[in-house]
């Protein structure tokens, strides 16, 4: 055999394995992907049945004490606690009511205190084709305040909830006594640059199968949290489990109960974030400010986790 053309027998062989070493990395990185992706429930189609079920709450100590209340055609769960005027706590995202489990009892000495979860959030029930925007948030509320016979209220708003009582005082001033917002969301400044990262891992499909598993892992719980608060040592292991347990819990977890509860690409923070940054939401943040809330109103800059200083 001539030697040049053994020499390209011998090319042609090391070209074929590497192709097949190429061909099994890439079958094993799909097969990954798609286990992960199915763990994510990114392959649970969008309709009717229920991603957090009417009555399934979180097992955090604090959300057994939440009750249900039927709005129309959606349900709410909510904190409901103390005596005297009546004051309602928002969350932030992706947060849920716990973030103020450790003032309410202070609060509730002195005020009716209603704490609900917002849409997408927390224990809220919803269904896997339901959205998530602001002004749906809205209409909970002031169809929350309705139901329990309340005709205005003090308000303080944190973050995504903050923002919700910024919309409730351009859709309803009249529902508003005094409002205090703590960090709350400016569309030209979001997202902040500490959250982008992980921000574009969640809303792209092929990273955000990761980001589901690693939010099983309490040092990467600790990371992606501590962008939001200043004091990291507020992130006990109790305060990072119940953040993120409602958007890891499914059916494939150690729970004995079978269950389909928001995947986190396809009903929480996808859907909050993603609707977030529309125009649309633009435009409602600056509709806001051309009909002026003639109420007392505050605005601080608080961490996430709101604690009772003795």
């Amino acid at each position: 055999m001539n030697p040049l053309d053994a020499d390209g027998v011998l090319i042609t062989f090391k070209m074929r394995r590497v192709w097949v070493w190429v061909g099994l990395v890439v079958a094993v990185l799909a097969v990954g992907w798609t286990f992960l992706a199915w763990r994510a429930g990114m392959f649970i189609p969008h309709d009717g049945r229920w991603a957090v079920e009417p009555g399934e709450f979180t097992d955090d100590g604090f959300s057994q004490e939440k009750q249900l209340i039927t709005l129309g055609d959606t349900q709410v769960a909510y904190i409901d606690v103390g005596k005297g005027p009546p004051l309602i706590l928002l969350h932030g995202c992706p947060f849920s009511a716990y973030e103020w489990n450790e003032i309410i009892p202070v609060l509730a000495q002195h005020y009716r205190v209603i704490v609900p979860d917002l849409y997408g959030l927390g224990d809220k029930p919803v269904s896997l084709d339901q959205g998530y925007r602001l002004p749906q948030d809205v209409e909970m509320v002031r169809g929350l305040m309705d139901a329990l016979g309340i005709a205005s209220a003090d308000f303080i708003g944190h973050d995504h909830g903050g923002a919700t009582v910024q919309l409730l005082m351009q859709a309803d001033p009249d529902r508003i006594q005094r409002a205090i917002r703590t960090n709350v969301e400016a569309y030209d400044q979001w997202p902040s640059e500490p959250g982008l990262p992980y921000l574009r891992m969640i809303v792209n499909p092929i990273t955000s199968p990761s980001i589901y598993q690693a939010l099983q892992i309490e040092p990467i719980r600790r990371e992606i949290f501590s962008i939001a608060t200043k004091d990291e040592a507020v992130l006990t292991k109790e305060v990072l489990d119940a953040y993120a347990l409602p958007h890891i819990a499914t059916r494939w977890g150690t729970n004995e109960e079978a269950r389909i509860r928001r995947p986190i690409r396809r009903v929480t923070m996808l859907g909050v974030m993603r609707a977030r940054v529309t125009a649309a939401r633009v435009g409602e943040s600056q509709r806001y400010g051309s009909r002026p809330c003639r109420r007392p109103l505050s605005a601080l800059g608080w961490s996430f986790v709101f604690r009772v200083e003795s």
